[in-house]
């Protein structure tokens, strides 16, 4: 009677352990689902190492040009991307953030004359909706070449040209600037010819013989009298 009471409480202490051990596994099995499932919930979906994008765009332009830059993506563009164009304008790191929307798929740019001839490159990089990294793109180099308008502004400010540079009279420079209301420099610094101060404050270099010589590209940029 005393042996088979012994085996029955080995049996029952058996089963016990049997449903710890169990119960144990199961709970630990829920658990590592658990943080599997929020392991999978942080991931973002956006970021797929196989999303590409590549942009094109003209290897030369005008300054006062209109062009496109071209998008090809491998993947849907969702709706509050955000976009950043990175690059360099003549040697200076430039960095344009925003926002584009679903389908945006080429973009139109415009070096105005304000923009000064040289080599400009941009790559893009779109970040989604939750500021992930979800593509960078390739480098493109434009060669911003002067416009043939510039020519002709210097000349009919009364300027003649040399090369890019337009060799104008400070005193005309300044009146034509002052009849549109461009700001001048004024008449102080101990009686300093302000005309001269004019030419060597927009970027000129003033002459003792009454002459600015100055980018013609740079001119324009400040008054243009031609269309």
């Amino acid at each position: 009677m005393r042996r088979i009471t012994q085996l029955k409480t080995k049996s029952f202490l058996g089963l016990l352990a049997s449903m710890i051990f169990l119960s144990a596994c199961n709970s630990g099995f829920n658990v590592n689902t658990e943080m599997m499932a929020n392991a999978s919930a942080a991931v973002d979906p956006y970021t797929a190492p196989e999303k590409q994008c590549q942009i094109s765009g003209p290897g030369q332009m005008r300054v006062g040009d209109v062009a496109e830059l071209g998008l090809q993506l491998n993947f849907n563009l969702p709706a509050g991307s955000q976009l950043s164009w990175i690059g360099t304008d003549n040697g200076t790191a430039i960095q344009i953030s925003g926002y584009t929307q679903e389908g945006v798929s080429k973009w139109t740019i415009k070096y105005g004359e304000s923009s000064i001839p040289g080599t400009y490159s941009r790559y893009l990089k779109i970040l989604s909706p939750n500021g992930q990294t979800m593509c960078v793109s390739n480098t493109i180099s434009i060669e911003l070449l002067r416009s043939s308008l510039a020519d002709r502004n210097c000349v009919a400010l009364g300027g003649k040209l040399n090369s890019n540079l337009c060799a104008i009279e400070q005193w005309t420079l300044y009146r034509a600037m002052s009849e549109r209301n461009i700001p001048v420099s004024g008449t102080t610094d101990g009686g300093a010819n302000p005309a001269s101060l004019n030419c060597a404050r927009i970027g000129g270099s003033p002459t003792l013989d009454g002459i600015c010589t100055i980018d013609e590209d740079k001119l324009m940029s400040i008054i243009k009298v031609v269309n």
